[in-house]
């Protein structure tokens, strides 16, 4: 799951709750709100592309 800290509409402190799901990863980005992947693509877009790296599935 990935946050923004400076989300008006959520408390970045209940991040933690997620952790409760196995294989759950949790990032919060400083200096982000509500929309982290419109307000900044790359920098959103790279945990998601370092959670599939890692999870990927190597075939052949």
């Amino acid at each position: 799951m990935i946050f923004g800290e400076d989300d008006r509409r959520w408390r970045s402190s209940s991040a933690a709750d997620y952790l409760t799901v196995p294989g759950a990863e949790v990032e919060v980005l400083p200096g982000l709100g509500h929309s982290p992947v419109l307000e900044d693509p790359p920098r959103t877009a790279a945990p998601f592309l370092a959670f599939a790296a890692a999870h990927a599935v190597r075939t052949g």
